[in-house]
């Protein structure tokens, strides 16, 4: 089920308050459905709606099969569309997979970003507030950070690819408060160390790995 603050975030401002509380409102009793027949919301609105769906869908159906075990049906009976919609907005498993990957990346790096930024002046209490939002978002968005930390090793060579830029962006972030540390100059690793020994305890907060998927983790 999508929530309002979800859905005014994915359509951004080009509908009004009214169009989304309508869309919310069509979902929630139709038990996150649209129903079927004619719709009384714009066109568009209900296939940007219908892609966010699948998005969602998507993060969850990864959590539950795995990556490599994960098939375009297992999606849509999470999302609860038929398979002429799924096409309509995506070519393939990978490539909806990698839209959600994005999506989930950009609430990850503003998460981190928005706490880093709270924090009190001082390189310590930045990469608390980072460390911080990381370990938050997974908390609050277990599914997400379950596709972006662990799923996305065991994805195409694309998925990969965005999962090590990611973790690189926090690691030169990292870095970059390191060297702002008024002693000996920090190891070159410090970084990628942190980042490493992260991002296992935050996808703690997911569970234990299920089938299919590259990584099994096991809460401590």
């Amino acid at each position: 089920m999508l929530s309002r603050e979800r859905l005014a975030s994915a359509v951004g401002e080009r509908w009004s308050d009214e169009e989304l509380s309508e869309a919310v409102a069509m979902l929630t009793r139709a038990d996150g459905r649209f129903p079927a027949g004619v719709r009384a919301l714009p066109p568009e609105l209900v296939r940007v709606i219908q892609r966010e769906r699948l998005l969602v869908a998507m993060l969850s159906a990864v959590t539950e099969t795995g990556y490599r075990a994960l098939t375009v049906q297992d999606v849509l009976d999470s999302a609860g569309v038929s398979r002429p919609t799924f096409y309509e907005q995506f070519d393939d498993k990978e490539n909806c997979f990698l839209a959600a990957f994005d999506a989930a990346a950009a609430r990850l790096r503003e998460r981190v970003g928005a706490a880093t930024a709270a924090a009190r002046p001082g390189w310590r209490d930045r990469l608390r507030g980072g460390i911080e939002g990381l370990v938050g978002f997974a908390a609050e968005e277990p599914e997400a950070a379950r596709a972006v930390i662990v799923e996305a090793r065991a994805s195409s060579p694309a998925g990969l690819r965005r999962r090590e830029a990611l973790l690189d962006d926090f690691a030169t972030c990292i870095d970059e408060l390191a060297d702002k540390v008024p002693a000996e100059p920090p190891a070159a690793l410090a970084g990628a160390g942190v980042v490493g020994g992260s991002t296992p305890c935050s996808t703690r907060a997911c569970g234990r790995a299920r089938p299919g998927s590259s990584t099994r983790w096991s809460p401590r």
